[in-house]
This record gives structure tokens, sequence and C-alpha cells, in this order.
């Protein structure tokens, strides 16, 4: 993440819930890795898990953004 700050949104962990448990438990320990401890998700998703690692990420981005210029 590019910034110090960011939102999780109602969006985002509703698509979390979403996610078959196995997934759910390895996405959300990557995004928190990344966002607490600047830990890259590569070395511990697969490249399928990563599509819907970056897609939630992109939604916190966006969710972060829209919050600190509204």
């Amino acid at each position: 993440m590019n910034s110090s700050s960011f939102f999780i949104s109602p969006r985002v962990i509703k698509t979390i819930n979403s996610l078959p448990e196995s997934l759910r438990e390895k996405i959300a320990g990557a995004l928190t890795a990344e966002m607490f401890f600047g830990q890259s998700p590569e070395s511990v998703l697969s490249p399928m898990q990563m599509i819907y690692y970056v897609m939630i990420r992109d939604y916190v981005n966006r969710d972060t953004m829209a919050t600190v210029t509204a």
C-alpha cells in the first residue's frame, strides 16, 4: 500500500466474508501483513489467490481515496 492510512469499508468486509473460509483466511492474512508490516503477499499466495487479493486491495485503495477526498 502506498499510504500509511487506510479505510476498510463494508464492501471490503462483505467481499472477504463471501470467500470460502480457507481463502478468506489467506487473503485477510496477506492484506494485514502488507498493511501493517509491509510484507509482500506474493510469497504466501498462489497466482489464483493473488487475483482475489489484488481485487480486494484495489477496493481498499479506492475506498480510502474516496474517504480522504470526501
